[in-house]
């Protein structure tokens, strides 16, 4: 819901709270299809990396 969303995005950009997984699911889509990820697991993968940096 994007009233989540909106109260989430500062929080999550400060690291004070973590990304909801929808927001994992649907980057690691975008990767899968500008092909910088080869499956949805691999994408997966390197939100998760990033994600944990």
């Amino acid at each position: 819901a994007p009233h989540r969303r909106a109260r989430w995005t500062p929080r999550g950009r400060a690291r004070h709270a973590p990304a909801p997984e929808a927001l994992h699911t649907h980057t690691a889509c975008w990767l899968v299809a500008t092909r910088e990820a080869a499956t949805l697991e691999d994408g997966l993968a390197r939100v998760e990396q990033a994600f944990s940096e």
